[in-house]
């Protein structure tokens, strides 16, 4: 991370605003990828107190391909079990045995010093620049066309109440009106959804350094990273809509993005103001842990009051408690109502009495939400929303920051390839295809869990405990649900993917790639990912590697810097003297996973992107054909 720069670049190719984890995720991600970053975050320094704890095997695979699995490893109380208490009664103990991503279900983090990694890793690259005390004032959108220029430009919603209404109907309307006009120029320029991206399209900034100073600079594509009142996001007039259970289905279940996914909402301009007029008010504590050190997060499904607890490394402890009807806010940040309740809590756990006080380190009031992003994408294309930006959600799932970052690593290979010229910037449009469906099954996730914890009808709680003593008994839910087989799985139905001709490849396409430990040439074990790297990737399970990929010779496979990657079974490392050469990698599938995954056949080839997803997939006899579809998309 240079430091040479005394002012701000003119033109960047990246700007990302906001610097928590999604906007850290994606620097470092675009860092790797050799691209210039600009990272501005409107504090003096990265925030001191932990907001997320909770990562999961997504999360930690992230990290992984970012390659600072070992920096943030002594920040992370791994593999966590999850415990449902009613009374003392538990409706469920979740304790995943299988790891598909090559990491625990859940661990817990301390934010601080996971931030603080994720800073000192940009260190790594020249190209990355990150400046704090520097705010995002304004931004334009520069078309170029056949004759002049247009300049979209967005104004930020008023602050006044009165303001809000009126600013967000004349700024939408107005705010997006060209300044002038080419003569020729088509009468939908940027709004045409069959063509929602133009190339040559800018992003024009105007941001105030610490001194107050204005710098105007462009880049191609804005990350908006600044959380859940984000600037760019009003800015865009992009709605952040409170989402209940039927919005949740729809667009949990939808396939592709609305028609109208990339066009401005008018009317609905305002609907991120509900955000003061929803959620759960929850009082949020965090301690030094006085008692032995506990492998359990544990919710309190108490309709006097519901609760939960989380260890966390290096001796911390969280604790959330609900507001019930009628408490006053202030009364709750008491340091002597704070320790009746956790003394409560350690009861509930039926724990000894010394284990009853615990020193405060911070107290504070959250407000659990479900809103989402009317779009992720503005409407000119070169904006995208990513992390609390584009989606809150109840940590009762953990999945806040987790699809974060998953936000970032679905984006930034992409934003990488069309930088580079490898990929057309129509694939970017599948950014929102891919997560918002995703997110809104999360939301759902997290939505569902909140419903088995909070309620506080003691009739509806005796309607739950009873449900689950039923369920328990039937082996097929009671499975699933301590092997959190109900967490919705990473699975991409439609976007950037390749379908398949026949059924035997079909059921492989849109599926993220299990990380078994495999055996490298050297004898050594290591996480799948490790060999992967951070491209395009062909694997084939195959015994003999200097034969695996010979019909591989079309030049698309180099431009689009394809890396070859043969997987031997188990038994055939004695019959063949593997050996890396520039055209294939060798590792052996020493536990036979991904053997299993292929269901053992050697004639089926994987089409892997940089995220870890399976974009397509082919019998060897079909490779030309594979060639020829893939070759369209990169030529569109």
């Amino acid at each position: 991370m240079s430091e040479t720069y005394t002012t701000l670049p003119d033109h960047m190719p990246v700007v990302i605003v906001g610097a928590g984890p999604s906007g850290l995720t994606a620097a470092n991600l675009l860092g790797l990828a050799g691209i210039a970053v600009l990272l501005i975050e409107r504090n003096p320094q990265l925030n001191d107190f932990p907001r997320a704890i909770a990562i999961d095997d997504d999360g930690l695979r992230i990290c992984q391909a970012m390659g600072i699995s070992a920096a943030i490893s002594q920040h992370i109380q791994f593999d966590l079990n999850v415990h449902y208490l009613a009374g003392t009664h538990y409706l469920v103990k979740v304790a995943p045995t299988e790891q598909k991503n090559g990491y625990p279900f859940v661990s817990t983090f301390y934010q601080p010093a996971f931030e603080t990694a994720l800073l000192h890793a940009l260190e790594r690259f020249p190209h990355v620049m990150v400046r704090f005390e520097h705010t995002l004032d304004k931004l334009e959108h520069i078309s170029p066309l056949r004759r002049g220029v247009i300049h979209h430009t967005l104004v930020p919603l008023p602050k006044s109440v009165f303001g809000n209404v009126f600013g967000s109907v004349f700024g939408n309307v107005f705010g997006s009106v060209p300044k002038r006009v080419p003569k020729n120029a088509p009468k939908k320029v940027g709004r045409d959804e069959s063509r929602p991206y133009e190339d040559k399209t800018l992003v024009s900034l105007t941001i105030s350094t610490p001194d107050g100073t204005p710098h105007t600079m462009t880049c191609n594509y804005l990350l908006a990273c600044d959380g859940g009142k984000s600037f760019v996001r009003h800015a865009n007039h992009i709605p952040f809509e409170s989402m209940n259970l039927f919005s949740l289905l729809r667009s949990s279940f939808a396939t592709a993005p609305q028609s109208r996914a990339l066009t401005p909402e008018h009317k609905h301009a305002v609907a991120s103001k509900r955000v003061l007029r929803t959620g759960q008010r929850w009082l949020v504590v965090d301690s030094l842990r006085t008692t032995e050190e506990a492998h359990e997060i544990v919710f309190f499904c108490n309709p006097a009051r519901p609760a939960v607890t989380l260890p966390a490394p290096a001796g911390l402890r969280r604790w959330e408690f609900m507001l019930m009807p009628g408490e006053q806010e202030q009364d709750l940040l008491q340091t002597a109502t704070i320790q009746r309740l956790i003394a409560q809590g350690w009861q509930w756990l039926q724990r000894p009495p010394q284990a009853t006080t615990e020193q405060i380190t911070r107290a504070t009031l959250y407000t659990f939400q479900t809103m989402l992003a009317k779009r992720f994408i503005a409407m000119h294309g070169h904006t995208f929303l990513l992390g609390d930006a584009a989606h809150l959600m109840p940590p009762f799932g953990g999945q806040g920051m987790n699809s974060g970052l998953r936000d970032a690593h679905n984006l930034c290979w992409k934003i990488s390839m069309v930088l580079q010229k490898r990929l057309p910037a129509t694939i970017l449009h599948s950014y929102q295809q891919e997560r918002m469906p995703h997110v809104a099954r999360m939301q759902l996730l997290s939505t569902f869990l909140g419903g088995i914890i909070m309620p506080t009808n003691p009739l509806f709680a005796a309607l739950r405990n009873l449900t689950f003593r039923i369920l328990n008994l039937i082996s097929p839910i009671h499975t699933m649900l301590t092997q959190a087989a109900i967490k919705p799985p990473a699975y991409i139905p439609q976007g950037l993917l390749m379908p398949a001709h026949q059924r035997t490849t079909r059921r492989f396409i849109g599926h993220i790639l299990p990380q078994p430990f495999v055996q490298t040439l050297t004898g050594q074990r290591v996480l799948l990912d490790d060999m992967l790297g951070n491209t395009f990737t062909l694997l084939r399970l195959y015994e003999n590697p200097s034969t695996a990929f010979t019909d591989m010779t079309h030049a698309l496979w180099q431009q689009l810097d394809v890396r070859f990657l043969c997987v031997q079974p188990m038994h055939a490392h004695s019959v063949f003297v593997a050996a890396d050469h520039r055209s294939c990698t060798t590792i052996s599938d020493s536990d036979g996973i991904l053997a299993h995954f292929l269901h053992h056949k050697s004639d089926i080839l994987l089409f892997i992107r940089p995220d870890r997803f399976i974009m397509g997939a082919f019998h060897i006899a079909e490779t030309a054909d594979f060639v020829a579809r893939l070759e369209r998309i990169v030529r569109n």
